[in-house]
């Protein structure tokens, strides 16, 4: 599996140098619950020992909670209470959390689960379906907690489980979207845009340089609120089609969907009063927006300039714009 990350740990260094020089201390203690299977277990803390020492450095007093410990985490994580719970799937995670809630009652969740779901035969859908149903149980236990759902990590150990890991992450941001029209605070993360091959140690899991990642990922999308509008797209192939919905825009815009090979950029389009986040944009396709704010196009081929390459894609209307999005073309 062919996949690169163009300039990511430079971008996340620059947004933390940033949102460091505007941070403020704060004496309020936050109860925050790693959430999910091995991956938030991890190895010596995991990407907990990062995140737990950029908050509190950063002035806020943390308390990590849940049943979970592990001796070999000190000293490097002061506090190393968890609920990472090694191959669990989606459905262990739900019928634990309502005690798991009731006994340590989080402010703050950080959720990272469907690894083992994908892993045990579960396809896009039905492991975003096992999301959503416990990110009700979740907001029905405590209607004023906060959740930080990240899409899970890519993958390199088998390639249909990757193509589908994939899907789901394009399908997580939906899944958030849905709990945020009910009024409830759950936020995305897209948790799979920054961790690429160089960062796994098994094709599975992180290896140390990911863990430390991954903690930089959830501190920075946690010190800010995104306002992009959220974009998916099913995995793309040479000669089949894929599908692009871009959700949060105007009701009625007109919505043009880009994609580049190109790395990191700005491209001004002066029609649509907006800077894209690439260098030469190709322009794949516009759609209107419905009822709903939601906009999506088919694009029936890739453009052969873009086959079997890694892309950045992105879409934007009047003043507004998605997300970057990058996706791998795979090459039929």
């Amino acid at each position: 599996m062919t996949f690169r990350i163009p300039q990511t740990l430079h971008t996340l260094t620059l947004i933390v140098t940033a949102l460091a020089l505007a941070s403020a201390a704060t004496a309020q203690v936050k109860r925050l619950m790693p959430l999910g299977d091995s991956i938030t277990n991890g190895s010596e803390g995991g990407y907990r020992t990062v995140l737990f020492n950029r908050l509190n450095e950063g002035g806020e007093t943390i308390d990590f909670v849940g049943s979970l410990r592990l001796a070999n985490d000190r000293p490097l994580l002061a506090d190393s209470d968890h609920e990472g719970h090694g191959g669990w799937r989606t459905y262990n995670i739900h019928n634990n959390i309502v005690d798991w809630m009731t006994r340590y009652q989080p402010d703050e969740i950080l959720l990272h689960i469907g690894t083992n779901d994908i892993s045990t035969g579960a396809d896009a859908r039905t492991a975003a379906g096992r999301l959503s149903r416990l990110l009700d149980t979740i907001f029905q236990t405590d209607p004023q907690v906060r959740v930080y759902v990240a899409s899970i990590i890519l993958r390199t150990d088998d390639q249909a489980k990757a193509e589908i890991t994939e899907d789901y992450a394009a399908l997580t941001p939906y899944v958030v979207f849905n709990q945020q029209r009910h009024g409830f605070d759950a936020r995305f993360v897209p948790m799979h845009r920054f961790i690429g091959p160089d960062d796994l140690e098994d094709g599975l899991h992180p290896n140390a340089r990911g863990y430390d990642k991954m903690g930089l990922v959830w501190w920075v999308y946690r010190q800010k609120t995104p306002e992009a509008a959220l974009l998916g797209m099913t995995t793309p192939h040479a000669n089949h089609p894929a599908e692009l919905t871009a959700q949060g825009m105007e009701p009625g815009a007109q919505v043009n969907f880009y994609a580049t090979t190109a790395d990191l950029g700005a491209t001004e389009i002066p029609d649509l009063g907006i800077t894209l986040d690439m260098n030469e944009p190709l322009l794949l396709g516009s759609a209107t927006a419905d009822s709903e704010g939601v906009a999506t196009l088919l694009v029936p081929n890739i453009d052969e300039s873009l086959r079997s390459r890694v892309i950045r894609v992105q879409a934007a209307a009047q003043g507004r714009k998605s997300q970057a999005l990058i996706k791998i073309v795979r090459p039929g």
